[in-house]
């Protein structure tokens, strides 16, 4: 699937602001060492030194969870069968203290989606997780639906059929009018279906 050229740029930008803080702290902490590593590390046994400088390069990839948080990838496909899970949860795990101290238990919904790709790969992607009596989302997907996830972002939209009005951007989610080549909020091309034309593409 080609990507039309504003939401191309827009991947590599959430790529860049996932990277640059460990980027910048590793190159911080590196011209540390490289100026003042016999400062830090004032040991005359250079396997020593070596560890601390290796553990102190780590910090940045332990605390940006760096490149863990780069893990997601664009994709489409239609979903070909819609999961939820109910769970128990106490509340008192979520809110330590109550008034009066009353505690009590309440269940959640998860619903996952599982998405097969053109290419035949299957993608289990979680969509929702609330309260069951905030099951709003659980009719939103159904199987046989087309949907689309453009990296970085927290939503998989549904791509409209020939009957829908309406289209979700990719990017911020709002709801547009179908006629629409642009999203009304952030500005990013509204996707629609899975294939790009030229003329798509040379229009953004």
């Amino acid at each position: 699937m080609k990507l039309p050229k504003d939401l191309e740029k827009r991947v590599r930008q959430t790529i860049w602001q996932k990277s640059k803080t460990c980027v910048l702290w590793f190159t911080g902490l590196l011209l540390l060492i490289i100026f003042f590593g016999d400062v830090v590390f004032p040991t005359k046994y250079v396997g020593m030194k070596i560890v601390g400088y290796i553990l102190v390069l780590a910090l940045p990839f332990i605390f940006t969870k760096f490149p863990f948080n780069l893990i997601d990838e664009t994709y489409c496909g239609t979903i070909e069968h819609v999961e939820i899970k109910t769970s128990t949860v106490n509340e008192f795990l979520a809110t330590r203290f109550r008034e009066g101290g009353a505690t009590y238990a309440y269940k959640i919904n998860t619903l996952y989606l599982h998405i097969i790709t053109p290419e035949g790969e299957c993608i289990r992607r979680k969509v929702f997780s609330g309260q069951t009596d905030q099951g709003q989302f659980l009719d939103t997907y159904h199987a046989g639906d087309k949907v689309f996830h453009l990296y970085g972002t927290k939503t998989v939209v549904l791509l409209p059929t020939e009957a829908d009005e309406h289209v979700a951007c990719a990017v911020c989610g709002s709801v547009n009018e179908k006629e629409n080549d642009v999203c009304r909020e952030c500005g990013c091309t509204l996707v629609k279906d899975f294939i790009w034309s030229e003329e798509n593409e040379n229009n953004v």
